[in-house]
């Protein structure tokens, strides 16, 4: 057990869906930090910790979208459930765009989830894919991913980029995916 390095590209992603999801990000990792804090707080009962992390923390609820059963909070004194479905991100996270592709990286708990992360951005147009460094050759393993399963949307973006005459943003996109 341990720590990994975790990555997450985006492409297709504008200024505005950037700001929103460093918003929720920021949200993300002061959740995980109070987690941490109430979570074996035997003072108060499962769903009121959830309840009070949940109104504590709306932009983070909301891009996790999930919400627990009272019933399985009431067998979960430690809010066991919760450490599976909320994805660790640390406040040292880095984030950054450039040429509609965003990127996201942190040094987090080694079997954490981000597919919540990532349905986020998708609901906003995205194409995503995260992975951690437990992969082997992981850059070669997102290259690879995208290449073959997002072929037509790669297609789809450049075509976009070139009709604007943007043909230097279109040979970076090429370049940054070796292709």
């Amino acid at each position: 057990m341990g720590e990994a390095g975790y990555y997450l590209v985006a492409i297709k992603a504008t200024g505005e869906i950037y700001d929103e999801f460093k918003k929720r990000l920021d949200d993300l990792a002061k959740l995980n930090e109070d987690f941490q804090k109430i979570r074996h707080d035997s003072s108060k009962p499962p769903i009121e910790r959830w309840r009070m992390l949940k109104d504590m923390h709306p932009l983070a609820v909301e891009l996790i979208n999930y919400e627990p059963s009272e019933e399985a909070l009431k067998k979960d004194m430690w809010l066991n459930e919760l450490t599976s479905v909320i994805p660790d991100l640390t406040s040292e996270y880095i984030l950054t765009i450039e040429d509609n592709v965003i990127k996201l990286y942190d040094y987090v708990w080694h079997l954490t989830d981000w597919d919540g992360i990532a349905r986020w951005l998708e609901k906003r147009g995205c194409i995503v894919l995260w992975a951690s460094d437990e992969y082997i050759d992981l850059h070669h393993y997102l290259l690879m991913k995208l290449r073959f399963e997002h072929k037509e949307d790669i297609i789809d973006v450049l075509y976009d980029l070139l009709s604007k005459g943007k043909v230097d943003e279109a040979l970076r996109l090429l370049i940054a995916l070796r292709i």
